[in-house]
Parts: structure tokens; sequence; C-alpha cells
């Protein structure tokens, strides 16, 4: 089985402020840089990607947590997925 795995671009990190989980643009001469708010399960799914979990493994994480079934969170799981690598903020792991 092909294992897709994903990493954070070099061009954004990822802080916890206080309790928010915030994206940030590294280097950015635009005060007005992206600047990308995390809820919590944002912040699952980014921190558990980053972290190498396959898309099953986090499918699975996100399911105990919220005691919902996989079948009714992949659509907006991969959503997520998909609008983070059009950005360039996830970048497939090589």
């Amino acid at each position: 089985m092909n294992k897709v795995l994903y990493i954070l671009s070099s061009n954004y990190e990822l802080t916890k402020l206080q309790d928010q989980y915030v994206l940030t643009e590294k280097n950015s001469v635009n005060t007005n840089s992206n600047l990308i708010l995390l809820n919590s399960t944002g912040q699952l799914i980014l921190s558990n990607l980053i972290s190498e979990k396959t898309l099953n493994e986090l499918l699975e994480i996100i399911s105990n947590e919220f005691n919902v079934e996989q079948s009714t969170i992949s659509n907006d799981v991969n959503n997520f997925i998909s609008n983070l690598l059009s950005k360039n903020i996830l970048v497939k792991k090589s």
C-alpha cells in the first residue's frame, strides 16, 4: 500500500498562542501576510498529518476523538487537506 505523507511547507510555521493554534508565513515582509487561526479540529488534523500519520490513521484518530463514523468525516477532512495543499501550506512528502 502506498503511504501518502505530508509536511508543513517550509514557508509556514504552526504556533500555539494561548489556547489557539496559528499558521503563519515565515519571513514575510508583508505585515498583512497569511495568518490562519485553526480551530481544535483543524489543529488535530494538521498536527497529526505533519507527525507522519496517514489519512486512514488520521480518520481513525478523529473518529475516536469525536465519536463519529469515519465515513461521516472523510469528505470534510479531505477538503481541509486539499485546501491546505492548494495554498501550498501543506505539501506531499517525497
